[in-house]
C-alpha cells in the first residue's frame, strides 16, 4: 500500500485549495456565527470526556465512530443510516461521536458531521462531535466548527511541530478541543511539547496500517516516566484502534487511559447497545445455559476457492475462512491459490503471523475445562483478526504440518477418520470434525455415546457435521441440531456445520447454541460446488450477526413476564 498517510495528506492539500475557491474562509466564519446562534458554543470536551461513568461500568469514556470505509478494509458498512447509527451510539452512552469526513478513502463528508450534530441536538449530556480527518490547514478547522464539531483530530505524523502548535492554538481559539494523535513515544514528546492535554494513541500505524495493541500501554508508561499524571487531573489519554473486547477495555483502563475510540467493531456489530454494554460493563448477560455467556456466534465460511470469495466474506464479517485441502473434494484448492487466500486473510486482519497460539497459551491451564478455555481463546483471536483454516482428510501429521507452514494456516481441521490422538503430533491448533447422520436417520443417534468419543487435551475444538452416503462434509444436509445443545450443556461448546443456509441459520443457532456456525454449500451457486453466491454469503453472515440482538430481546422479554 506504500505510505498511505502521505498519499492521503497530499490529496487533502488539493482538496483544501479546491474548497477555498468555492467557499472562502470569510464565508465559513459567517457560517460559524449563524451556527452558534442556533446550536450554541462548542462543548467543553475535556469535561465531557472526564465525566463519571455509569455505575457498574468501566470508568472509561467511549468515542464511537461512524466510518463507512477505510484504505485497509475497503467498504466497512456503507449501507448504514448515519442518523440511526449516531442515535444508537448516543443512546448506548457514547461520550463522543467521531465522524470521518475524508471523502476518497473513508467515504465521509462535512455533511455527515453536520447530520451527526443535528442528531444529538437537545440531548441531555450530549456526546461531543469529533471531526476525524487529515487536518493540515487552519481552513479545515473553520470547516469543522462551521459544520458542528466540538473537537478535531490532529495527527502528529502529518505535522511539523510549529504547525502542530499553530493548529492547536487555532482550534482552541475557535472554542474546540484538539485530540492529538500519536503512534510512538517520539511522537508523544512532540505532542507534549505542543502542550497537548488530550492525546490519542493510535494502535494502528497510519504509515503501514498495521496494529500493535501495546502501543497505548507504552505511551502511557512514557507519560508517567516524564513526571506527568494520567486522568482527570493530568493528560487525558485515549486508545484509538483495535478495541474489540471488555478485556481490551480493562487493559487500557489499568494502564491509565481515560477513553477508547471504537469504529469498525461497532459499525459491523449489528447491535450497538449490546456491543457497548459488553465492552464497558463487567457483568455479562447469560443464556439459558447458565454460565455460558450470550455473545455473538462465530461464523466460518468454508470451501473458499478464490481470493475474491475470501475478501467478500471478510467484508461481510466472517471470522474464519476455510480452505479445502482434501484432493477428492470438488472444492479442493491448489497450494498456490491456498497461499494467496491465506495471505489475503492475514492482510485483511492487519497481521503478519499467527495470533491464536499465544492467546491459547494465556488461556489454557492444563486440561482444566479444556474446551471452554479453548473457545475463550478462539473468540479473543477472532475478535482481533479473521483466521484461516485448512481442512484435511486422512493425511499424516507430517503432511498437515508441512502444508500448514507453507500456506500460512491458523488452524488445521481434521475431517476424515484420523481420530483424536493424531492431534498430539500436529503443531497447529486443531478442529476435530465429528460426523453425524442426517436428520432423517437421527432417531437412533446416541448423543451420550458420541460425547464419550471426545477427549480433552487433544483437539482444541469440536465441529459437528453431517455425513451422508460416505460423504463427510459439504453434503448440504442438516443433522439434528439438538445434539449440539447436548454438547453445549456438557461444557463442550462446538462449531456446527451441515446443511446451513441463510434461511435456517438463526433457527440452528437457537436450537443448538453452538460457539459458531460453518457454511459451505449453503452459500454456493446451486449445482456448482466451490462457486460462491456472494449474495447468499452476505445474507448468511447478516443473519448470524443479527441473531444476537434477537436472542437478547427474547431474554429481556422473558425477564419482564
Amino acid at each position: 500500500m506504500g505510505n498511505i498517510l502521505e498519499e492521503i495528506a497530499a490529496q487533502r492539500r488539493l482538496d483544501v485549495e479546491a474548497a477555498k475557491r468555492v467557499v472562502p474562509a470569510e464565508q465559513l466564519a459567517k457560517k460559524i456565527e449563524s451556527s452558534e446562534a442556533v446550536y450554541g458554543s462548542a462543548l467543553r470536551v475535556l469535561d465531557r470526556l472526564n465525566a463519571p461513568a455509569k455505575e457498574g461500568w468501566s470508568d472509561i469514556a467511549l468515542a464511537a465512530e461512524f466510518k463507512r470505509a477505510s484504505p485497509s478494509k475497503g467498504d466497512i458498512a456503507t449501507e448504514l443510516n448515519l442518523q440511526e447509527q449516531v442515535k444508537s451510539y448516543a443512546d448506548a452512552g457514547a461520550s463522543m461521536i467521531s465522524v470521518l469526513t475524508e471523502p476518497k478513502w473513508f467515504k465521509g463528508s462535512l455533511e455527515d458531521m453536520q447530520a451527526a450534530r443535528d442528531v444529538v441536538q437537545g440531548m441531555s449530556a450530549r456526546p461531543a462531535i469529533l471531526r476525524k480527518d487529515f487536518i493540515i490547514n487552519v481552513y479545515q478547522l473553520l470547516e469543522a466548527r462551521a459544520y458542528g464539531a466540538d473537537c478535531v483530530l490532529l495527527i502528529v505524523a502529518l505535522l511539523p511541530q510549529e504547525q502542530l502548535i499553530e493548529l492547536i492554538d487555532a482550534t482552541h481559539n475557535l472554542g474546540m478541543g484538539a485530540l492529538v494523535e500519536v503512534n510512538s513515544v517520539e511522537e508523544l514528546d512532540i505532542a507534549l511539547a505542543a502542550r497537548a492535554r488530550l492525546i490519542g494513541v493510535n494502535n494502528r500505524d497510519l504509515r503501514t496500517f498495521k496494529v500493535d495493541l501495546n502501543t497505548t500501554t507504552r505511551v502511557a508508561d512514557a507519560i508517567r516516566e516524564r513526571g506527568l499524571s494520567l486522568g482527570r487531573d493530568g493528560v487525558t489519554l485515549f486508545a484509538l484502534s483495535g478495541i474489540r473486547s471488555h478485556a481490551d477495555v480493562v487493559k487500557y483502563e489499568k494502564c491509565g487511559a481515560r477513553g477508547i475510540l471504537v469504529g469498525e467493531f461497532l459499525m459491523k456489530s449489528g447491535d450497538v447497545a449490546t456491543t457497548v454494554k459488553d465492552l464497558l460493563h463487567a457483568a455479562t448477560r447469560h443464556s439459558e445455559f447458565g454460565d455460558l455467556p450470550l455473545i455473538p456466534p462465530l461464523a466460518k465460511v468454508c470451501g473458499v476457492t478464490k481470493v475474491e470469495y475470501a475478501l467478500a466474506a471478510l467484508r461481510d464479517g466472517a471470522n474464519m475462512i476455510g480452505i479445502i485441502m482434501a484432493e477428492h473434494s470438488p472444492r479442493y484448492v491448489q497450494v498456490e491459490e491456498a497461499k494467496a487466500i491465506a495471505k489475503t486473510v492475514r492482510e485483511y486482519g492487519e497481521r503478519t503471523g499467527p495470533i491464536l497460539p499465544e492467546i491459547l497459551a494465556a488461556n489454557l491451564d492444563g486440561h482444566n475445562d479444556w474446551f471452554h478455555r479453548n473457545v475463550l481463546a478462539l473468540r479473543e483471536a477472532c475478535s482481533r483478526a479473521p483466521l484461516v483454516v485448512g481442512v484435511f482428510a486422512n493425511k499424516t501429521a507430517a503432511e498437515m504440518n508441512a502444508a500448514a507452514e507453507e500456506i500460512g494456516l491458523d488452524l488445521v481441521q481434521l475431517h476424515g477418520d484420523e481420530g483424536f490422538e493424531i492431534c498430539k503430533d500436529i503443531k497447529y491448533p486443531t478442529i476435530r470434525a465429528l460426523h453425524l447422520p442426517d436428520t432423517a436417520q437421527s432417531d437412533g443417534v446416541d448423543a451420550e455415546a458420541i460425547l464419550q468419543q471426545v477427549q480433552e487435551g487433544l483437539a482444541n475444538y469440536i465441529l459437528l457435521d453431517t455425513t451422508m452416503k460416505g460423504q463427510q462434509g459439504g453434503t448440504g444436509v442438516a443433522f439434528d441440531w439438538k445434539i449440539a445443545a447436548i454438547f453445549t450443556h456438557a461444557r463442550i461448546p462446538c462449531l456446527m456445520a451441515g446443511g446451513l443456509t441463510p434461511e435456517n441459520v438463526v433457527k440452528a443457532l437457537s436450537v443448538g447454541h453452538p460457539v459458531g456456525v460453518d457454511v459451505s454449500s449453503g452459500v454456493e451457486v446451486k449445482g456448482s460446488p466451490g462457486v460462491k453466491d456472494l449474495d447468499k454469503v452476505t445474507a448468511f453472515l447478516k443473519a448470524v450477526k443479527d441473531y444476537l440482538s434477537v436472542a437478547s430481546l427474547k431474554i429481556d422479554e422473558e425477564k419482564e413476564t
